[in-house]
């Protein structure tokens, strides 16, 4: 079973403001599709702790990375595409 996470702009961007994401280093679309795949992946593996399920946690895991690769999400879409 597929598990579909649907994050608007007007969100993520709430999210990332509360955790101190600076707009103008990250963009809105990356850091949105980012929360959309961190929070699909925690839905379907079981083995992770409830208190890794929470928006606040997964944002901060997508900042982390977007800080390190900002295209990293990217990425992400063209490996899942390929299987």
């Amino acid at each position: 079973m597929d598990v579909a996470i649907v994050v608007s702009n007007q969100l993520a961007f709430v999210i990332g403001d509360r955790i101190g994401v600076n707009w103008r280093w990250i963009a809105l679309e990356d850091f949105r599709r980012g929360l959309e795949v961190e929070l699909q992946m925690a839905a379907i593996d079981p083995r992770l702790p409830e208190s890794c399920h929470g928006a606040i946690d997964k944002a901060k895991v997508v900042f982390a990375r977007l800080q390190q690769t900002p295209r990293y999400y990217d990425s992400i879409s063209v490996a899942a595409s390929v299987r």
